[in-house]
């Protein structure tokens, strides 16, 4: 994944790279002009040289003169002609033998009828030009020499820059991802004086203050509303109770009680929950140091009974001196929970075994298909499609480990459902 900063700074140096390999060429079409019309220049004024110098000496001495200079100069020729011609710009390759082999270079040459001694003679000019090629090919090195510290100097002040420019950000990144609802610290962004980290900041403390505000809202309607069904839901078990007791009833009217007194039942348990789970996220349990070892060994010995009963067994591997720092009731619920859901899902005539060691709890029985893991610990969710309870024990355990930093997860192995949970924060 590319960070922010450097996406930019790729386009840039992907751009500074085609612009330097568009350039070569144009330095070498520029350069290459330049040049040319540079040694045509240079021909025409050879040429002028020949024809002032050569009409200034004696007429007598200048084929003398004209034989010792194309035996002197390799560059140009003085002959002869009939007429005149006109003048004549032309490149040509041939071969040429310097200090080593044969090499083919390039010459620029000019030809041109010129008077001399009241005669025409055909002058003709040649100047090597393959130099131009070295001279291009150092020039784009150079360049690209320039261009390598360019970008290497765009990636220096990028990051110097970046992170000056970029602190507000990643500082109020670093806040987000430290924020927590139930934390009543608030969330102060570091002051900017750029204007759309600035807007920024200020679009995030309202949003967060918003979302605190719900969240207190939502915590206070929850722990009001099951105080408030505590009363009611105590006087409707009461008077069922009594119901059940007349034995005037007949029994399709005691079915009926029955079952209303186990769905009070059950609302009444929700109702505990949800009150728990207020308590909980309120923070309003203290901490203590605790054997874990002999609160799982105590809460096994309960449910030993109760599965026994079922025709389930239950077998318990507990190491000693497993002591935490928690809330004993909290840790109690947590592991009841965890019990009470082997047992609510467990296969009959099967066991349960619950493992202690190094400051991991595990609880794992044997069941016919894997629990729905991606919806086990939401609240109001049913882990399996038999034995539904209230939907709030396993979201209860999840709330306990959090609180603590532990970590709890699940797994379908083997045939069998395995709750982990590790104390270690």
């Amino acid at each position: 994944m590319t960070k922010l900063l450097n996406k930019p700074l790729k386009a840039f140096i992907l751009f500074t790279f085609l612009v330097l390999s568009a350039s070569i060429p144009v330095y070498f079409y520029f350069i290459e002009s330049i040049w040319m019309d540079e040694l045509d220049d240079h021909n025409r004024q050879v040429k002028e040289q020949i024809r002032t110098g050569f009409n200034a000496s004696h007429s007598v001495l200048l084929n003398e003169k004209i034989a010792l200079w194309n035996a002197m100069q390799s560059s140009s020729r003085i002959e002869p002609v009939s007429g005149f011609r006109r003048d004549s710009v032309y490149v040509v390759e041939r071969e040429m033998m310097e200090s080593g082999p044969m090499e083919e270079e390039r010459f620029r040459g000019l030809t041109s009828t010129v008077v001399l001694g009241g005669k025409p003679y055909l002058v003709t000019v040649e100047t090597n030009v393959e130099e131009i090629h070295e001279t291009v090919l150092e020039i784009a090195l150079i360049t690209g020499l320039f261009i390598l510290l360019l970008i290497a100097g765009f990636i220096l002040l990028n990051r110097r820059l970046s992170a000056r420019v970029w602190l507000p950000f990643t500082d109020a990144l670093e806040k987000l991802k430290r924020f927590n609802l139930d934390s009543n610290e608030s969330v102060v962004f570091k002051e900017t004086d750029v204007e759309e980290f600035t807007e920024l900041n200020a679009v995030l403390t309202q949003l967060i203050e918003n979302t605190r505000q719900s969240y207190r809202q939502q915590k206070e309607f929850t722990q009001n509303a099951s105080h408030e069904l505590q009363t009611p839901l105590a006087l409707l078990k009461s008077k069922l109770d009594l119901l059940i007791q007349d034995r005037s009833l007949n029994t399709s009217q005691r079915q009926v009680i029955e079952s209303l007194d186990n769905s009070i039942s059950r609302i009444s348990r929700i109702n505990k929950n949800l009150l728990l789970l207020a308590g909980i996220e309120n923070r309003g349990y203290e901490s203590g140091t605790l054997d874990l070892s002999g609160i799982v060994r105590n809460l096994f010995d309960v449910f030993s009974e109760s599965a026994s009963s079922l025709g389930i067994g239950l077998s318990a591997a507990i190491t000693e001196e497993e002591i935490i720092d928690a809330n004993e009731s909290l840790l109690e619920i947590m592991i009841s929970n965890l019990l009470s859901n082997a047992v609510r899902h467990c296969s009959p005539k099967s066991d349960i075994r619950v493992i202690l060691n190094d400051r991991v709890l595990v609880i794992d029985n044997e069941g016919g298909a894997s629990l729905d893991a991606a919806n086990l610990f939401r609240r109001f969710t049913s882990a399996g499609t038999g034995n539904p309870g209230t939907g709030l024990g396993l979201a209860i355990v999840k709330e306990i480990c959090d609180k603590y930093g532990w970590q709890v997860a699940y797994v379908f192995a083997g045939g069998r459902h395995v709750f982990s949970v590790s104390f270690s924060s």
